[in-house]
Formats: structure tokens, C-alpha cells, sequence
């Protein structure tokens, strides 16, 4: 009896797992951990007014120097104690990649597949 108990709830975590992965992708929390936000166009627009933040334009130039065959996507302004750009860009071969831009240097902090 223990056996079967153990087994359902085994199977019932597996079927979880995907709607987890996927609201994950979303980018909504699974956890009660605090969450960058992404900013709307028009708190980036004033970030970069005030100058504290690159323009969307000048990251957009950092990220297409270093893919020149690539297609950028989109890309988000992540705000934090560290905002950060998200691009997204499609490589000449057909790989997404993400790449993380910092939002005051233009650094390229990370690179990842999508």
C-alpha cells in the first residue's frame, strides 16, 4: 500500500514539472525570492535621460557588433541593484541567444543559448 501511495505521488510530481518549467520560461516566480523587474519603455526612456542608463540604441549597437550576422530580437531592461539589458538574437544559424548587457557600462556580462 505504501509502495502504490509513494508511486502516485511520485507520478503527480512528474506532471507538475512541465507547467513548473514552463511558468519558469515566463519568468514568473516559483518561490517567494524577490524578482528583478523589467522595466516599461518609458522607465528605460528615463533611466537613460537621467544618465544613469545606456539608451536601448547604444546597447543595441554593443550587441550587433558582437553578432554581426545575427537578428536581435528584442530585449528588456532588467532593473535592480544592477539593471542589466536581456537581448535576445537570432544567429545566422538559426541559435537563439541571450545576451545579458550591462545597462550603465555596455559590458557584456553573460551570453547564453535561449
Amino acid at each position: 500500500m505504501i509502495r502504490i501511495v509513494t508511486l502516485l505521488a511520485g507520478l503527480a510530481c512528474l506532471a507538475v514539472l512541465p507547467e513548473m518549467a514552463q511558468a519558469q520560461d515566463k519568468g514568473y516566480a516559483l518561490s517567494a525570492q524577490i524578482q528583478p523587474s523589467r522595466a516599461t519603455g518609458g522607465e528605460a526612456r528615463q533611466n537613460a535621460q537621467d544618465g544613469s542608463n545606456l539608451r536601448y540604441i547604444e546597447i543595441l549597437t554593443i550587441v550587433r557588433r558582437r553578432y554581426p550576422q545575427g537578428d536581435v530580437l528584442d530585449g528588456d531592461l532588467i532593473q535592480g541593484s544592477n539593471p542589466y539589458y536581456e537581448v535576445r538574437v537570432r544567429q545566422a544559424n538559426g541559435q537563439l541567444t541571450i545576451v545579458d548587457v550591462d545597462a550603465r557600462t555596455g559590458r557584456i556580462l553573460r551570453e547564453r543559448r535561449g
